[in-house]
């Protein structure tokens, strides 16, 4: 299979995982040709770091005729709007987390995709990752039984304010702990589970304004920012299958805390547990078979990706941009991508019916729907086979 050819549009914070695996790990797979920034200098910076021979405008880089795939790391006020725009292009679009910030939008992305017959796919891309398959597998394979719960908890240690170069984003639409973080379990649940019937949550905003403390802020430590959104939500989600999971994620929580970041599946026959919503390791799964038993490491047939690991995380894989790969494969395949935009749209649709249902305070049922995609191979060479 020849490269497929990648344009990024998007050079801030986030772009620098993807361009760091996407330029080693699965450098033989693709080929980062360009990058593009509304502010250029960004681009610019990026260009040098990863070797990309051409830096372009937003613009410039949709009307390419070189380019194959569109990853769309921009805010996410513009992940919509960019992905329109490239898929009219006629370009295959990866993008960032959330899909939209309304289903009006994220149906507009869908549609676009579908008239000019092209492929969406959307972060976040752990839900492929060694760890989450080898939880497929085993829910499949009724290694616990049937499911009929489940929790997961998100509660970091440090809000954004205190570590983000430019943390604003994270309290405003289209992002807060929901969109930015629960979104990682929401995805994992649903291609596991399959999709939701309804929710019921609460959420409030413990605090009116966040300060940046952050010593990679560039000159905005000090300013004060306005939270627009939710910070602290907890709720139970009903899924179509019968399960009922319950949730915590926050931003609002201080000192330290006995919840533990990750999810865990219980069935009638066994217990299964994630450690991290990360996780691209199959490393971190555990099963408990056994009333009042430990949980036991998983023997797993999936590989772990060699990867770039971020600053900080010594113990956990960080293989971002697997799912853009494997969108490229299935396109030029002709086959359905594992992550694609109905994953997203639906995803999407259970977080804002999250918000809705804690604003209204009653049960809310998602309008959409969704059919699991096959499980993946074993690896990332099994995966260019197939």
């Amino acid at each position: 299979m020849s490269k497929l050819k990648i344009g990024i549009i998007g050079c801030g914070a986030i772009s620098d995982i993807y361009l760091q695996n996407l330029t080693t790990t699965f450098a033989h797979l693709v080929d980062v040709v360009a990058c593009a920034d509304t502010v250029r200098d960004h681009a610019t910076k990026r260009a040098g770091e990863f070797t990309i021979p051409r830096v372009l405008s937003p613009d410039e880089l949709i009307a390419d005729p070189t380019i194959e795939i569109v990853l769309n790391t921009t805010p996410p006020r513009a992940h919509a709007p960019i992905a329109i725009q490239a898929l009219n292009a006629g370009k295959h679009v990866w993008v960032e987390k959330p899909l939209a910030l309304s289903r009006d939008d994220a149906r507009t992305v869908l549609e676009a995709a579908q008239e000019n017959d092209v492929h969406i796919g959307c972060a976040p891309d752990s839900a492929i990752s060694a760890g989450q398959q080898t939880v497929r597998k085993l829910i499949d394979e009724g290694a616990i039984g049937r499911v009929v719960a489940g929790n997961f908890t998100c509660v970091v240690r440090r809000s954004p304010e205190t570590f983000h170069p430019n943390p604003e984003f994270f309290f405003k639409a289209g992002a807060g702990p929901m969109l930015d973080l629960g979104v990682y379990y929401i995805t994992a649940l649903v291609s596991l589970l399959g999709p939701v019937k309804s929710v019921r949550a609460s959420a409030t905003s413990s605090f009116p304004t966040r300060t940046i403390s952050s010593d990679r802020s560039h000159g905005l430590r000090g300013q004060v920012i306005k939270v627009e959104v939710p910070t602290h939500y907890t709720g139970t989600i009903e899924f179509e299958s019968g399960a009922i999971v319950s949730f915590v994620t926050s931003w609002d929580i201080r000192g330290l805390h006995s919840m533990k970041d990750g999810l865990e599946f219980y069935g009638t026959e066994g217990s299964i547990r994630m450690h991290d919503r990360n996780a691209y390791s199959a490393t971190k799964v555990g099963m408990s078979t056994v009333d009042g038993g430990e949980w036991s490491p998983v023997e797993t047939p999936f590989l772990d990706y060699g990867v770039v690991r971020k600053p900080g995380e010594l113990g956990s894989l960080n293989a971002r941009g697997i799912g853009l790969v494997e969108m490229g494969v299935a396109a030029r395949n002709g086959q359905r991508a594992r992550l694609d935009g109905t994953l997203a749209m639906h995803v999407l649709d259970v977080m804002l019916c999250i918000d809705e249902s804690a604003e209204l305070r009653r049960a809310v049922e998602p309008t959409s729907s969704y059919t699991r995609a096959r499980p993946m191979p074993a690896g990332v060479h099994e995966l260019i086979a197939q």
